[in-house]
C-alpha cells in the first residue's frame, strides 16, 4: 500500500474507535479524555490532507463529548465522576493540557468553531494560573484541586519544586499546542503562557551541544518518550514563532547528537520508556512505539523544509517505510492470524509492541499521535517554490497539476542500513497533466 493508502485505513480505525454502547466514547485505551483530545486532531488533518469522510452523526457525538470531558472550572480535558464508563478513572491530568488544546486548534482551524475559540482561552488561563514566572507548574492552583483525585501516574507525582524535574509529561508537551493555538487565534494569553514554559525546558532538558541531557535517561527518570519528543517539537515551533535561533538550533542539534545517537535507532525503533523501564515486555527490555518515530520524521521534516536540511528528507522516509509501514496492523496481518479476531478499531491503527516491529494491539492515541505527523508529510510529498517542483519523498501523490507514481526498484547505494534498503522505492515518475 501506498501513504495515502495507509493514512485511510488509519483513518478508518479512529472512526471505529468510538463505542455506540458507550455513548461514542472511546474505551479501551490510554484514558477516555485523552483519547478524545487525540482523535479530534487527528480526524480533522486526515480531512484536509486527503478528504478523508467523516460521518456527521459520529462527528455531533464526538462534540458533545469533548464539550462534556472539558465541562469543569479550569476547562481541562478529564475523565469525569459523573460519567459511568469514566469514573473509574476520574482524575486531574496535566498530561491532557496539550491534549486539549491540540483538539481546540484543529476545531478552530478546520471547523470555525467560536465554542472551541472561547474554550482554549480558558485553558489557557488555567495554565497562566499554574505555571510560576520560571515555568514551573504549581497544580495545587487548579481550580479542580481537592475535588477530583490528581493522577496516580508516578511520572507527574514528584512535586515541581527542585530545579530538574520531567515536566516534559506535563508542561512541556503542551508547548506546541500553546504555539499552535496563537497561530490559529492570536490569543494574546499564549505569548505570555508559552515564554515560560520554552525557557525553562530549553534550559533543563537540551545540551549545548544535543546530546541527551543525563538526568533523561538516568534509571531513576520515569521518562517517557513521545512527552520528550513532544517538548523538542515545541521548542522548535515557538523558535519558529519569535524568530529566536536558539531554540531552533537547539532543536536541531539535538535532533542530530542526541536523538539520532542514542534513542531513535537506524531502523525506527525506540522505546516506550526514557530512563526508567516501567512497561517491560516478556523478556525485561522496554516496549517499543511508533508515536515518537512519527514524532522524530517530523522534526526531521521541519529541519529539511524550513531550515534547508535537505539530507534529512532521507531520515523521514525511511523512518515511515523501515519502521511505520512495518508496525501498522493491515487486513494482510488478520489474514495471516486466522487464529486472533482482529476487529475494525485494530485494522490500520498502531500501538505497543511486544517483537521488535509487530503491534500487539491497537492503541487510538498512538494512532492519532502517527496520523497527525503522516499528514504533515504527505502535504510535503511534492512541494512547489520559484524554483519550481521538488518531489521530496518517493510516495505516490496526486493533485490537479502533478501526479507522482513510486515504482519498484533498488534503493541509492548511500541509504546506510537493511531496513532501508528493504522498505525505500527509488524509482519516480513524475507526469504533468
Amino acid at each position: 500500500m501506498n501513504l495515502k493508502e495507509r493514512m485511510e485505513l488509519a483513518g478508518q480505525c479512529l472512526l471505529a474507535l468510538p463505542e455506540p454502547k458507550e455513548e461514542y466514547l472511546i474505551v479501551g485505551g490510554h484514558e477516555v479524555a485523552h483519547d478524545t483530545g487525540r482523535w479530534w486532531d487527528a480526524v480533522l488533518r486526515l480531512e484536509e490532507a486527503i478528504g478523508f469522510t467523516i460521518p456527521t452523526e459520529l462527528e455531533e457525538s464526538m462534540l458533545c463529548n469533548f464539550q462534556w470531558l472539558t465541562d469543569n472550572p479550569d476547562g481541562l480535558l478529564m475523565n469525569r465522576p459523573d460519567i459511568a464508563a469514566t469514573r473509574e478513572e476520574a482524575k486531574i491530568d496535566p498530561h491532557n493540557f496539550r491534549e486539549g488544546l491540540l483538539a481546540f486548534t484543529a476545531l478552530v482551524h478546520y471547523r470555525k468553531n467560536a465554542w472551541a475559540e472561547e474554550a482554549g482561552h480558558r485553558l489557557l488561563e488555567t495554565m497562566d494560573r499554574c505555571l510560576e514566572d520560571d515555568g514551573r507548574l504549581d497544580v495545587t492552583k487548579l481550580k479542580c484541586w481537592g475535588d477530583i483525585p490528581f493522577t496516580p501516574d508516578p511520572c507527574q507525582r514528584a512535586t515541581d519544586t527542585v530545579e530538574w524535574c520531567h515536566t516534559t509529561i506535563s508542561s512541556g508537551r503542551s508547548l506546541e499546542a500553546v504555539v499552535g493555538f496563537y497561530k490559529e487565534t492570536a490569543d494574546d494569553l499564549a505569548l505570555d503562557v508559552a515564554p515560560r514554559i520554552a525557557q525553562r525546558h530549553l534550559t533543563h532538558f537540551t545540551n549545548p551541544d544535543g546530546t541527551i541531557r543525563k538526568e533523561i535517561t538516568d534509571p531513576k527518570n520515569r521518562g517517557h518518550n513521545h512527552s520528550l519528543h513532544g517538548t523538542l517539537r515545541g521548542l522548535y515551533l515557538y523558535g519558529r514563532l519569535t524568530s529566536q535561533r536558539e531554540f531552533t538550533e537547539a532543536v536541531s542539534a539535538t535532533y542530530r547528537n542526541g536523538l539520532r545517537e542514542s534513542v531513535v535507532k537506524e531502523s525506527g525503533w525506540m522505546p516506550h520508556d526514557m530512563g526508567m523501564t516501567m512497561w517491560p515486555n516478556d523478556e525485561g527490555d522496554p516496549y517499543a512505539e511508533t508515536a515518537s518515530v512519527g514524532d522524530s520524521a517530523q522534526m526531521a521534516l521541519w529541519l529539511a523544509m524550513d531550515l534547508g536540511h535537505q539530507d534529512l528528507l532521507d531520515d523521514v522516509e525511511r523512518l515511515v517505510r523501515a519502521r511505520i509501514f512495518p508496525a501498522q496492523i493491515t487486513p494482510d496481518d488478520a489474514r495471516a492470524n486466522p487464529d486472533r479476531e482482529f476487529t475494525p478499531k485494530q485494522i490500520g491503527g498502531w500501538g505497543s509492541h511486544r517483537p521488535a516491529h509487530a503491534a500487539t494491539r491497537c492503541l487510538p492515541d498512538v494512532v492519532a499521535a502517527v496520523s497527525h505527523s503522516l499528514c504533515d508529510i504527505y502535504n510535503h510529498v511534492c512541494t512547489r517554490s520559484s524554483l519550481g517542483l521538488s518531489v521530496n519523498f518517493h510516495f505516490d501523490c496526486e493533485d490537479d497539476a502533478v501526479k507522482v507514481t513510486a515504482a519498484g526498484g533498488a534503493a541509492p547505494s548511500h541509504r546506510r542500513c537493511e531496513a532501508t534498503r528493504k522498505y525505500l522505492r527509488s524509482t519516480t515518475q513524475v507526469d504533468a497533466p
